[in-house]
C-alpha cells in the first residue's frame, strides 16, 4: 500500500505566478520545473494567476498575454504536471463593475473572481466597488490577504467576504503572524491556499 499524499489528497495551489513571459516564470523551462515540483509535491490543480491593473493595462493587451501564456504553457505540459488553469489577479478600482469584460479575469469556466485590494487605506468606493462585483453574480476571493492589515482584512471578512492566504504566512517564524493565520483559516475566512510563486 502506497503512503504517498497525493493519492490520498486533492490540492490545489490558487494563486502560482507561473505563466511563463507573464509573471514570475522566467520562462518555458522555469515554468516546466515548478509545476513538475508542485506535482511531486501532492498539488493536483494550479490556478495561475496574472496581476492586471484596469486603466493601466489595456484589456486587448491583457487577452494578448493570456494567449500568449496558454501557447507557452502547452508547451510545457509534461505527464508529471498538475491541471491548470488561469485568471487575473484583478486590482480593485473605481468602475471595474462596469467593465463587460469581467467574465474573462475569472478563474476558467467559474465566477470566482480573485482581486487585489489598493495598498492605501479603502475608503467607500472600494467597498462599494466590491458589493457591486458581489452583486453582479461574482464569487470574490481576496487574494493574498497576509499582505495587508490584518484588522482591515477582518473587517472584510466580518461582512462575508473571503480570502486567499499564501503559504509563506503560515510558514513564517513570525509566531503572531503564524496564529493570525492558522485562526482565519480555522474561521473559515481563508478558504484558499497558494505557493505566491
Amino acid at each position: 500500500m502506497k503512503n504517498d499524499i497525493s493519492t490520498k489528497y486533492q490540492f490545489t495551489d490558487l494563486r502560482a505566478h507561473i505563466l511563463p513571459t507573464i509573471a514570475a516564470a522566467q520562462g518555458i523551462e522555469d515554468a516546466s520545473d515548478i509545476l513538475a515540483l508542485l506535482k511531486a509535491s501532492g498539488v493536483d490543480r494550479v490556478v495561475a494567476t496574472v496581476d492586471f491593473y484596469p486603466g493601466r493595462v489595456p484589456y486587448g493587451a491583457y487577452l494578448q498575454m493570456i494567449r500568449r501564456a496558454k501557447e507557452n504553457l502547452a508547451a510545457v505540459r509534461l505527464k508529471s504536471a498538475p491541471e491548470v488553469f488561469a485568471c487575473a489577479e484583478l486590482e480593485l478600482g473605481g468602475g471595474i463593475e462596469y467593465m463587460h469584460e469581467l467574465r474573462d479575469f475569472a478563474v476558467s469556466g467559474t465566477e470566482l473572481l480573485m482581486v487585489k485590494l489598493p495598498r492605501k487605506k479603502w475608503d467607500n468606493e472600494v467597498l462599494d466597488t466590491l458589493s457591486a462585483l458581489r452583486f453582479a453574480g461574482f464569487n470574490i476571493l481576496l487574494a493574498d490577504v497576509g499582505a495587508y492589515q490584518p484588522e482591515a482584512i477582518e473587517d472584510l471578512f466580518a461582512i462575508g467576504y473571503r480570502g486567499q492566504l499564501d503559504i509563506s504566512d503560515i510558514a513564517t517564524f513570525n509566531f503572531r503572524c503564524r496564529k493570525r493565520a492558522l485562526e482565519w483559516i480555522d474561521s473559515g475566512f481563508v478558504v484558499a491556499l497558494g505557493t505566491g510563486l
